[in-house]
């Protein structure tokens, strides 16, 4: 379980609001308080489940506060982008006679050394050797499902982009969206002589 110590600052009361009955005041309203849960691209890929032990503070009418621990989970959906937001209502602080805040969790995606996200489709950048490039180039790549992408280019153009349909991220709907590749060609680091330059100008002319 992850702990979230300290979530909940005390905090006062809003004063009352009148209601349109006998003139009785309604009970201030609290907050809602709002944090942040990173997920992975692969969790967000596959679902996920996560365990929150969340300790909330409770003060009786006497003004005594006592703390009280409680475990919430939240279960992650396919596909969930950032930003989805799950309220858990009364799970909060109950303190100053008003009631118990409900606690939102907004959906942060980590950073992925791999792909980035754009909607329901993938994006992701292969460097392409430049003799690859004008000798044909064999595609392996490894998808977030783990499943090997393999195919014969036998051109690679600058700033190709190969599209690899329902390899992306869970659609709402149902299906897939695309893995958008794109292909970026790597010229080498090495000088050529003189003879090489000249021998190259003859093939590629």
């Amino acid at each position: 379980d992850e702990e979230l110590p300290g979530m909940f600052p005390p905090r006062r009361g809003h004063g009352a609001r009148h209601g349109h009955g006998f003139g009785q005041p309604e009970p201030a309203q609290p907050e809602t308080v709002k944090r942040k849960l990173p997920v992975s691209l692969e969790e967000l890929y596959t679902g996920f489940q996560k365990k929150l032990k969340v300790t909330k503070q409770i003060q009786d009418a006497s003004g005594q506060i006592t703390s009280a621990s409680n475990v919430i989970t939240v279960e992650g959906k396919p596909g969930w982008k950032a930003g989805t937001k799950i309220t858990f209502p009364g799970a909060g602080d109950e303190l100053n006679g008003m009631p118990a805040q409900d606690i939102t969790f907004i959906i942060e995606e980590k950073p992925h050394p791999i792909f980035k996200r754009d909607g329901d489709d993938l994006l992701a950048t292969i460097k392409v050797p430049l003799v690859d490039a004008l000798c044909g180039y064999r595609l392996e790549f490894k998808g977030i499902d783990s499943q090997r992408i393999t195919q014969t280019i036998p051109r690679v153009t600058p700033g190709m982009v190969k599209t690899i349909p329902d390899a992306g991220m869970p659609r709402k709907g149902g299906g897939r969206g695309a893995l958008k590749l794109t292909l970026d060609i790597e010229f080498p680091t090495t000088t050529l002589t003189d003879k090489q330059k000249e021998e190259l100008r003859k093939i590629l002319k």
